[in-house]
This record gives C-alpha cells, sequence and structure tokens, in this order.
C-alpha cells in the first residue's frame, strides 16, 4: 500500500478492517527506503552505526537519566 500524503495513509488505516477486531493490537512501523537491499530491518542493525553491539550501553544510560520511570518496570521489555 502506498499512501500519497498523511491525511491519505490516515484514511487508508482507519479502513484496515484488523482494527474491528477487538483483541488485535495495530502498529505501524514505517519504513526505511533509503536502505534499498533490506528496508525493513530495524534502524539499531543499520550500518555503519550498528548501534545493536551497544545496546546494554544505551539500555544503562537510560536507566541512569530515567531510573524511577524504568526500574518500575518489571521487565525489560516493559523498561524498553
Amino acid at each position: 500500500m502506498e499512501a500519497a500524503s498523511v491525511p491519505d495513509f490516515l484514511s487508508k488505516c482507519l479502513r484496515n478492517p484488523l482494527l474491528d477486531k477487538k483483541d488485535m493490537a495495530v502498529f505501524y512501523r514505517g519504513v526505511n527506503t533509503i536502505i534499498k537491499e533490506n528496508p525493513h530491518i530495524p534502524s539499531l542493525y543499520y550500518p555503519p552505526n550498528r548501534f545493536y553491539e551497544h545496546e546494554h550501553k544505551i539500555f544503562n544510560e537510560a536507566v541512569s537519566v530515567f531510573p524511577d520511570e524504568l526500574l518500575a518496570q518489571k521487565t525489560t521489555v516493559e523498561r524498553l
């Protein structure tokens, strides 16, 4: 699906039949068309950044900056 504008995109999203299901959450993840060979990988893995190699440092820094918010969560997934 392609959208020509933000209103066009929102209109197409709101017509999605999955939104009618009460037990399902629908999320949108943008696609980076600059990375032609595989545009669907998270930017965490884009070269040359390779942030995933430093994920533990990034996570620990976030916890040190926002300890009350992050440490109140029960699991790492909730913190992320």
